[in-house]
């Protein structure tokens, strides 16, 4: 859904930390003003996003309800889902947040439709544009 008077934001864009890329993104709170987080891509993860519980009580993001997910080991563990809206590119966009880990990741279904970019060294740029 595009919404008027957001700034044009195309090109969501951010470095190489620790061999990781990590990119900027708007993350509304319960308000509807948003709030930057440094996320790590990590292309293992079929969901949106992950938030450390502080982060999400911070926002005050909408409980949704209790999933299973499954872990790179393979082990199956209950994780409790949020609401939020993000600022993607042009758009906001509701995705869901599962409270997982002690840093936000984005995973591939908020990554869907977007030509991602990144030079693999330090310090390196990373780009998320949408597929043309």
């Amino acid at each position: 859904m595009r919404s008027a008077g957001f700034a044009r934001m195309t090109m969501i864009s951010g470095v190489i930390s620790n061999l990781t890329p990590v990119v900027a993104l708007l993350i509304e709170d319960g308000e509807g003003r948003p709030q930057r987080f440094h996320v790590a891509l990590d292309t293992g993860f079929s969901s949106s996003l992950t938030l450390p519980l502080a982060d999400i009580r911070r926002l005050g993001l909408t409980f949704s309800e209790q999933t299973l997910v499954t872990l790179a080991s393979e082990e199956q563990i209950a994780c409790n889902s949020y609401l939020a809206t993000v600022r993607w590119q042009e758009d906001r966009r509701q995705v869901e947040v599962l409270e997982l880990g002690s840093r936000p990741l984005m995973g591939m279904a908020l990554l869907d439709g977007s030509k991602v970019a990144f030079e693999a060294r330090e310090g390196g740029p990373v780009t998320i544009e949408p597929l043309l």
